[in-house]
């Protein structure tokens, strides 16, 4: 789906894992929603 990295001159990498983390976040908030609509609450 995403492309390959990039080599980027510092920074690269953190910013990779920062998106990682933000990614992860927003796909749990997700998940916590259409469980709560799933249930009908």
């Amino acid at each position: 789906m995403l492309p390959p990295p990039i080599p980027a001159p510092k920074g690269g990498v953190l910013m990779e894992q920062c998106t990682s983390f933000l990614l992860s976040v927003m796909a749990g908030i997700v998940t916590h929603y259409a469980c709560k609509w799933l249930d009908g609450e």
